[in-house]
């Protein structure tokens, strides 16, 4: 991979020996790994319209590739308990995103500290509960934005955002472009 990709992205992308989804994903060779890093920025700097598509095509060459090896058969299991706390947590969170979360609410409805809501959530998602919930409310405005001509002011009042600036940010700093930028590349 280019150094002015690794620069570019912080550091933060997979080095061109290895792929690491989830921390559970394949380790390719070294070619192979320069190669879908070539792809996954040419994807990247794409318009919004074709990432899905380039992102799949990446996926099914990559499990037609022989020189794969897993790193890992599977995710530890989670017990029972943990799981369903996990999962009263995650749908309070699917159906009441676009109204304030308050971390003591989710520790109650889970039977834990707000510390230990924390430290469980990171564990099974591998984010906090509140990038979690800002991933939930841009990806619905960017169905908002994607399928009607609504203000975008209203779209971001409607998934949760009293201010349009800290909205704006957000949605930029996810999506790499501001929102009036990502509706217009579906106009085109």
């Amino acid at each position: 991979m280019d150094r002015h990709l690794r620069r570019q992205r912080g550091g933060t992308l997979p080095g061109p020996h290895t792929l690491r989804p989830g921390g559970n994903g394949p380790v390719v060779g070294t070619d192979a790994g320069y190669s879908i890093a070539k792809r996954f920025k040419r994807t990247l700097e794409s318009k919004p319209s074709g990432l899905l598509l380039s992102a799949l095509e990446i996926l099914l060459d990559l499990a037609r590739w022989k020189d794969i090896q897993q790193l890992a058969s599977a995710a530890p299991p989670l017990t029972t308990k943990s799981r369903s706390r996990v999962d009263r947590v995650l749908q309070h969170l699917h159906q009441n995103y676009v109204r304030p979360v308050r971390m003591n609410n989710l520790a109650e409805l889970a039977a834990l500290s707000e510390s230990g809501l924390h430290r469980m959530f990171t564990k099974h998602t591998n984010t906090t509960v509140s990038a979690y919930v800002t991933a939930l409310r841009i990806g619905d405005a960017c169905a908002k934005l994607s399928g009607s001509t609504q203000p975008i002011a209203h779209i971001a009042a409607d998934v949760g955002y009293d201010s349009l600036a800290n909205f704006n940010r957000q949605f930029r700093s996810i999506r790499g472009m501001t929102p009036r930028e990502y509706r217009a590349s579906f106009r085109m």
